[in-house]
């Protein structure tokens, strides 16, 4: 999303990295898996990633559907949307056709509603 691209923009102009590059820097120092590592670092654009494009796919969905659920982040991007959602690379790549698409959307809904509430009561 263009979003995304222009605050990967910004970061790499203000301090030489973006957020991805950083993450994936940390999880390398402490030895987290590499597809863990490559998913972190290509979840802005999943499509790049060599090893593990479904996994950088998951990833890049999962940072908007807490933004759909509630949990904007740091980031101060607008607000999320399921149009959105379908926008992302990630999207047909993970759900190939409409029906694997509205299962999606159908079974995860009642989760995202319930989130922001689980998780305050964690904290």
């Amino acid at each position: 999303m263009a979003d995304e691209y222009e605050e990967s923009r910004l970061e790499k102009n203000l301090v030489g990295l973006d957020h991805a590059q950083l993450g994936a820097y940390y999880l390398h120092k402490n030895n987290l898996p590499t597809e863990i590592i490559e998913s972190t670092l290509q979840h802005i654009t999943p499509w790049a990633a060599t090893d593990h494009p479904t996994l950088a796919s998951a990833t890049q969905l999962a940072s908007h559907l807490a933004r759909l659920a509630g949990m904007p982040g740091i980031e101060k991007f607008p607000e999320t949307t399921w149009d959105t959602i379908t926008q992302l690379d990630s999207w047909p790549n993970l759900f190939p056709d409409e029906g694997q698409q509205q299962h999606f959307r159908d079974t995860i809904r009642p989760t995202l509603d319930s989130l922001p509430f689980f998780l305050q009561t964690m904290v």
